[in-house]
């Protein structure tokens, strides 16, 4: 009889391990997906919106929402400009500054669409459509203009804070024609200071032209100059850099970074067989020390895990009172 029961309490407590208490519920899921129609325009068989145009022309692309969940929602919709991310990888998260890094700077896909509209509401289990206007600059340029857009769903913020989001971009790519142009990678300033609660070499890096750069392979280090030491070094292996954007490049450091004169030394080559070296020099001119990084619990996980525990501690003792029963059964059966 008593193994049962702690079978039956240890299957109640396994339960409530595997499904802790929150408030948002960590299963839901997207629900919604773009849809789109083919452009005319349309200069490859790409997924994405890889458009030729002419200076100052102007075309329409037609999109949709289709909702599958049960109930009705409303999405917020934006064009953004490719960027790039900390990560090395392109990303459209974001609507960024609205200007580039380049010789071109206001050559962004935001300055060349327009929505007709930038939030939607969908009936559930439905579609609904809507456009965007794109035209391309009077001026001729050589490369591409990139960005997507980008589609969310808003959600309710819960008390505790906790909101899922979720979003769908489609690529957009821009070009006049098929002229060749040569990436750059630059390194346009370094400084030392917090990054994530630890001290790092941060290195602005950017492509001021207007081509993206691929399968990027990067190769750095921070050298202190007195020393000749290696303070610490980042690799990577596949990285992506968007036209006319610029990133950090951080080399992190788990202790303190002493003062001193250093050289940031790196290579990087990509899949077109262009290469970058760079031996620039900076200066740490006090010591940049750890930061206490802040312990943040949120609200739901600190209540959902104290719950657990009394949980298991009622257990314990419910397991404990019955095997003080059972021995006093069996006493009082002896006598």
């Amino acid at each position: 009889m008593i193994k049962k029961i702690i079978a039956v309490l240890a299957a109640t407590l396994f339960c409530a391990v595997s499904h802790p208490v929150f408030a948002a519920d960590v299963a839901e899921q997207s629900g919604f997906s773009i849809i789109s129609q083919p452009n005319e325009l349309q200069a490859s068989n790409q997924s994405y919106y890889d458009l030729k145009m002419q200076p100052g022309q102007t075309t329409t692309l037609t999109l949709g929402v289709k909702n599958m969940s049960n109930v009705s929602s409303t999405y917020e919709i934006a064009v953004n400009p490719a960027q790039t991310s900390d990560n090395v990888i392109i990303d459209y998260s974001s609507a960024g500054n609205g200007k580039g890094v380049g010789a071109t700077p206001n050559l962004q896909i935001k300055s060349m669409t327009k929505l007709s509209t930038t939030q939607i509401t969908v009936p559930a289990n439905a579609s609904k459509q809507f456009s965007v206007t794109l035209t391309m600059p009077d001026k001729t340029f050589d490369g591409i203009v990139a960005g997507a857009v980008r589609v969310e769903r808003l959600t309710k913020n819960e008390k505790n804070g906790i909101t899922n989001k979720f979003a769908y971009v489609k690529g957009i790519v821009v070009r006049q024609n098929d002229n060749a142009v040569d990436p750059a990678l630059q390194i346009n300033k370094i400084k030392v200071g917090q990054y994530h609660y630890l001290p790092g070499v941060i290195v602005t890096m950017a492509n001021p032209t207007n081509i993206n750069i691929s399968k990027l392979k990067i190769d750095a280090k921070a050298v202190n100059d007195k020393t000749g030491e290696t303070l610490n070094t980042k690799t990577v292996a596949s990285g992506s850099v968007a036209p006319n954007s610029e990133f950090n490049y951080v080399i992190r450091y788990s202790k303190t970074i002493p003062a001193g004169k250093y050289h940031f030394v790196g290579t990087a080559t990509d899949q077109k067989g262009h290469h970058w070296e760079w031996r620039e020099p900076f200066t740490v001119k006090k010591a940049e020390k750890v930061a206490n990084q802040p312990i943040s619990v949120r609200g739901s996980f600190e209540w959902g895990w104290l719950l657990i525990v009394i949980l298991l501690l009622i257990i314990l003792a419910l397991i404990w009172w019955i095997i003080l029963m059972k021995r006093k059964k069996d006493h009082d059966d002896e006598e």
